[in-house]
Order: structure tokens, then sequence, then C-alpha cells
């Protein structure tokens, strides 16, 4: 049974990535099977795998399960076999590995039967689902025993096709911090890092592993190095035996390769370490970046309490600071976001700010950052919640409009998106704001990249349709990313085929944000 937070983490790690959902594997799943999960995140593939006929059939029957799901009564294990299987009178505990720890937990718990089964190895099964490495696959591991072995036994290849590895473990277990360690040096020699560490199923711990490539990078780059060293020490052995040998001849052709390996070797080296020193000042600069603009932000909140930190939401402290120039130096009338989160909350602040402010102070901001109304479209309703109880904890509930708009599929400039139901709600505002020439924000943060290719390309023509009458400043954030690039050449593309004149400039920094004004129309 998969816990909450480990459902939540791999939602939370799909939508942060820009893959689509893949191929689900649940080994020993037992009868407790979130079919809407699955089909709220739409995996391609879902492979449910048990050695317990009567679970199997059970899923079979289960109607919420769709099409595209797979039930596989299989005993799993590190080798394709037989092995020992330990029958209880809980059909939660039968497993290859034999209970009798858990039994000191769980004082009803009794071994009722041994029975020798086929057993089919977790490396047939994973060629079997063959999972597109392109997209975002999940590994998980139940009540099975043994896991680092079991791990051990798949590739690297086939064990790197997944974005998630979930692995169960038994805390009661005598041996259980040694197999844990064990585990965790796996799992990082193939690159993956421990994102959670789930002990609410006690006596179990459920450890989810998150796959970072640039681990399986530096994990390649450290065996090439442990090879090229063998290497060196094989030439260098050989050379000793010709040496005492007295072979003038091969003694030199040996040095010779032996020479050029160690200009090899200093030269990969110089190359790593100048492109560590290039991200290292890139990453400097980006930290002294956010640094600098945290501190403005502490500065410009400092009367109101704002303590909101940046860490972890859609935009960072250096966005947030360019965000508040642009609103200092505009005096917008409306700001509407697609996609809610931490910058709901810094437009929500924002705009209380500007009405707390006393009388001589507003007078001598000659009325900047006045903002009259913020609107904010959010898809998920989990994300939209999240804004909601953010901006109620803030005490700034009441300066914004979160409104719900699933993603639905729309014809846009001749293309089909899935994107924001937000036509009413635009139409509306088309009417509060008909007269005389408003200006305008939009931020442009959704939806995800995962949603389809330029997910966020309909937002310009979208408002331009309903609010092209009033002067428009659109921001784009992540613009450093190759998809959101593309987005703004179309954007652009739409723009000379529109007619229309814009200003438009780069803000750079970790992410990047772009910015374009597109005049009343």
């Amino acid at each position: 049974m998969i816990g909450n937070q480990v459902l939540e983490l791999v939602q939370e790690q799909l939508y942060l990535s820009d893959s689509q959902p893949g191929s689900f594997v649940h080994v020993a799943c037992g009868r407790d099977v979130k079919s809407s999960f699955f089909r709220d995140l739409k995996f391609k593939d879902v492979f449910l795998i048990d050695g317990n006929p009567e679970v199997c059939r059970h899923l079979h029957e289960e109607a919420s399960l769709g099409e595209n799901t797979k039930i596989l009564q299989e005993v799993v294990s590190e080798v394709d076999g037989c092995k020992k299987f330990y029958l209880t009178n809980n059909e939660r505990f039968d497993s290859t590995t034999d209970p009798s720890d858990l039994c000191g937990v769980f004082k009803n718990l009794k071994v009722i039967g041994v029975e020798e089964r086929e057993t089919v190895s977790i490396s047939t099964l994973l060629a079997k689902v063959d999972a597109d490495r392109k997209k975002f696959n999940v590994l998980i591991l139940e009540s099975i025993g043994r896991a680092t072995v079991v791990l051990g036994s798949v590739s690297k290849e086939r064990l790197s096709e997944y974005s998630i590895v979930g692995i169960k473990l038994n805390q009661s277990d005598s041996e259980a911090a040694k197999k844990q360690g064990s585990l965790d040096s796996l799992l990082v020699r193939r690159g993956y890092k421990l994102l959670l560490d789930d002990r609410t199923d006690f006596p179990f711990a459920f450890r989810v592993y998150v796959r970072r490539d640039e681990l399986i990078q530096i994990n390649a780059l450290v065996e090439e190095n442990r090879a090229l060293k063998e290497e060196n020490e094989s030439l260098a052995q050989e050379l000793r035996s010709l040496e005492r040998a007295e072979v003038l001849e091969k003694t030199l052709f040996f040095e010779k390769r032996l020479d050029k390996l160690e200009q090899f070797l200093s030269e990969k080296i110089e190359g790593v370490v100048a492109r560590l020193d290039k991200r290292l000042d890139r990453k400097l600069f980006n930290t002294a970046l956010r640094l600098e603009s945290s501190i403005a932000l502490q500065n410009y909140f400092s009367s109101t309490d704002f303590t909101t930190s940046f860490q972890g939401w859609a935009i960072s402290s250096d966005v947030a600071a360019y965000l508040i120039g642009k609103i200092e130096e505009n005096n917008y009338d409306l700001i509407i976001e697609f996609g809610s989160g931490s910058s709901t909350a810094l437009f929500a602040r924002t705009a209380s700010r500007a009405k707390s402010l006393p009388k001589e102070k507003a007078n001598a901001a000659n009325g900047r950052s006045s903002i009259k109304e913020v609107v904010a479209f959010e898809h998920h309703e989990h994300y939209l919640d999240k804004t909601a109880r953010q901006l109620d904890k803030l005490g700034v509930g009441g300066c914004v409009n979160l409104v719900h708009a699933p993603l639905i599929n729309q014809v846009i400039d001749g293309e089909e998106y899935l994107y924001y139901d937000c036509g009413t709600s635009l139409a509306e505002i088309s009417k509060d704001y008909s007269v005389p020439s408003k200006k305008i924000l939009v931020l442009v943060d959704g939806p995800p990249g995962n949603t389809g290719h330029c997910a966020r390309f309909p937002a310009v023509p979208l408002v331009l349709e309903y609010l092209g009458m009033h002067q428009i400043d659109f921001v784009l954030d992540d613009y450093a990313r190759p998809e959101e690039k593309e987005v703004v050449e179309k954007w652009k593309d739409f723009f000379e085929r529109k007619g229309i004149d814009f200003f438009d400039e780069v803000f750079r920094c970790e992410k990047g944000v772009y910015f374009c004004r597109v005049g009343p129309q």
C-alpha cells in the first residue's frame, strides 16, 4: 500500500519535470490500488504485479482500472527460478522473505504455510515493460525483501529508465540499518537521490529516490577515471617488467604511451575544471543576484511583516524583485496570472501594501503600485487550494480573484492547445475595463510544459482578443528553457502577422525572464 506522502511526491516530481507520463510499475501491489491516481496523472501504461492469485482476481474485477492497466500474477525476485514463498494469515505479509521479525511486532500474525513458487527476475519483468526513458516512469517495490540484491541485479541502463524508484523496507529487521545503508549506496552509484523517508506505516519505511542525470554523468566520469587509472597502472607494471628484461625498444614505446595517456588525462581534467569554473561563476552570479533581490524584497515589505520564502515556489527572489520594479514603475490597473503560486502572494501583498500606506506616504509615492485588481487562473485544484491557504495565512485573501480554470482543448491561432478555460472570465474583465485605456500586467507561468508543446503560447492571442484595447505588458518566466524561447518566437511571429507593434527586453537571471509591451490596438 502506497502512502499519501509517496503519492504526493510522485505527483509533484511529475509536474516539475518536462516529461510526459510513461509507465507506472507496482510490484507486490496488493488490493488497495488507487486507480484515480493513475487516471488523474495520465500514465500511458500501468503494470500491477502481485504473487497472490486472489489479489489478481480482485484487481481484474475492479471496474475503475482503465484499459491501459495490465495485471500480472508473478512472484518477483532477483533471479528466474524457484523460491520459498511464506504464507501468513494476512495476505499483506505474504512474501519470499521469512516474516518472523514481523511476528514480534504483530502479535496475531502467523505463518500458515511455506510453498515453492516459480519466480520471475526483476530484470525479466522490466524488460517486458520496456519503459521509454524519455518519459516520466515510476518503479515501486513492496514486500519482496532483499531490496539491495534485487535492484543490484538490474542493469544500470534498465534502471535509469525510471525517474522515481520507491522501496519498502522492514524496520523491525535486526539488520535494517545495514540494509538501508547498502540500498542508499547502490542507488547513489546508479545516479539516484533520496527525497523521502516515509515511516508513517510502522514498522515499514517507504524510501523514495529520484533520478538525477547530473549524478549519472558524474558517476560515469568517475568510472572512466578509474578505468584509465587501472590502464595506467597496468602499463606501468608492464614497463617495469620490460625495464628488468632490458628490452630498451619496448621500454621507449611504452614510455611514449604513458606520456600520451598522462597528456590525455591532463587535458581531460583541465576541461572538467574549466567547465566547473564556468558553472561556478554562473552560480555565484545567480546566488548574489538572489541575495540582493531578497534583501530588496525585505526592505520593500519591511513595514508589513511579509516573510514568505521563495525557495521551492514557482518564482525566485530575483524574479520577484523584477516584478515589483515593473509594478512600481508602471502603476498597473490590473494584474492577470496564468498559474498561481508565490507570485500570487507577491501581487496580493503589493496591492495590500499600497492600500495600507499612510496618506502622506501614498502622496509621496505619487500613487505608485495602486493595483486595483489581481486575477489568477489555476487549473489544478490542489495548487489552487494551496495558494488560497497561503493568501489567507498572509491576511491578503481578499486581494486576489482566484479562478479555477481547468485545461480544455482550444484552437488558438490555427493550432490545437490544452489551455485554461478562461474565455468567460476574460470577457467579464473586458466589460469592466472597457474605457479609457488601462495598464495591464500579464504573468505567464503556466500551464506546465508536460501538458503539450509550447503550452504557454495561447496567453498572448487570448488576452489580446479580449483586452487588446489596453496597454498590456507580458512577462514570461523560465525563459532560460528552450521551449519558452520557442514560445517567444511564436509570439513575435504572431505580432508580425497581425501587424502589432511591440517592445521587448530580457532580464538575465538563473531562470530567465522575457518582457514585452503591446500598445492599445
